[in-house]
């Protein structure tokens, strides 16, 4: 495993090069945030909800699927 992963709350955090964080979540994967310091990342991950996320992804892939991957303005 890198060395600059920590677990924390049960999210992943990597400190990147630029010296900021991100918090990653382990059941989607999505890194759903970046910071300044790693403190700043508990905010996101407090309100962070998989299930909401998953849908959003399926909505954008079925509609690039119909569209040819072109969002229409109510989609944005």
């Amino acid at each position: 495993m890198p060395h600059n992963i920590f677990f924390a709350a049960a999210f992943a955090h990597r400190h990147n090069s630029d010296d900021t964080w991100d918090s990653i979540c382990p059941k989607c994967f999505y890194t759903i945030a970046t910071e300044a310091t790693e403190e700043g990342l508990l905010t996101h991950e407090r309100r962070h909800d998989c299930a909401a996320l998953m849908k959003s992804r399926m909505r954008l892939g079925i509609h690039e699927r119909i569209c040819g991957g072109e969002r229409s303005v109510e989609s944005a």
